[in-house]
């Protein structure tokens, strides 16, 4: 079996919802290998964006983590 170390994922411009949102930040949580996250002009922020957002924020808070530049705009986050 090979493995690879993922650093940089570009995920921008899929159509994805919040609830493929909050799947792949769960997904991601054990990488701390990842610099780069761009899931920029997508959804996140409809179907299920509190859980989506909760999710990132959990990933974020990773004190292992190597992220230098996410991109999560114009992804219809609401206010709330």
């Amino acid at each position: 079996m090979i493995r690879c170390t993922l650093t940089e994922l570009y995920l921008h411009w899929n159509r994805f919802t919040g609830e493929t949102g909050e799947k792949i930040a769960k997904a991601l949580h054990d990488n701390s290998n990842l610099r780069v996250l761009d899931l920029s002009n997508n959804s996140l922020g409809l179907l299920n964006g509190d859980a989506c957002a909760s999710a990132f924020s959990g990933l974020f808070g990773n004190e292992e983590s190597e992220l230098l530049h996410v991109d999560l705009g114009n992804n219809r986050w609401t206010r709330k």
